[in-house]
């Protein structure tokens, strides 16, 4: 029988339904709502999540394949008197900096809600509500229920 940890994303949402279901019969709409919300939060954290990791991951197997390749090549070709083959020298500085450069100055990814009335307006074009209002770290959100992305909330002061 399958673990917890070796089910996929539909497999655990499946299953988090069905416990969603047994439990909905006895629990008033108010209960049943905020289940939905963290079961939704919770999805959208993760697949936000995976998301980074696949793109890390990507990344971290083009640097490997650049560093194996320049540890191969590279270095004979500086060693030799004059160094070989300027232009593989050239290229090869440049697929180093175009691996590299992604790292450099990347801001945390985020999306900015901003309070109107009585409901939240997301940066990514949704809108949402809390039962009992409050600001969204009052309500236990850090991320966008929608994007994934890092939840920032514009103060009142900003244009």
């Amino acid at each position: 029988m399958p673990t917890h940890q070796d089910e996929t994303l539909p497999q655990r949402y499946a299953r988090e339904h069905q416990d969603y279901l047994k439990l909905s019969g006895s629990m008033t709409a108010e209960q049943v709502a905020d289940i939905q919300l963290q079961l939704h939060n919770s999805i959208a954290r993760e697949q936000a999540l995976q998301q980074r990791l696949t793109a890390a991951d990507e990344r971290a197997d083009v640097l490997e394949g650049l560093l194996r390749e320049a540890r191969h090549n590279h270095g004979l070709m500086l060693m030799s008197d004059p160094p070989r083959d300027a232009w593989k020298h050239h290229r090869m500085n440049e697929r180093i900096d175009a691996a590299l450069k992604p790292a450099e100055g990347r801001k945390p990814s985020t999306c900015t809600w901003s309070e109107g009335g009585f409901s939240w307006h997301t940066g990514c074009g949704k809108e949402w509500q809390f039962t009992d209002g409050g600001l969204p770290s009052e309500n236990g959100m850090r991320f966008c229920h929608s994007c994934g992305k890092t939840l920032v909330v514009k103060s009142a002061e900003s244009p």
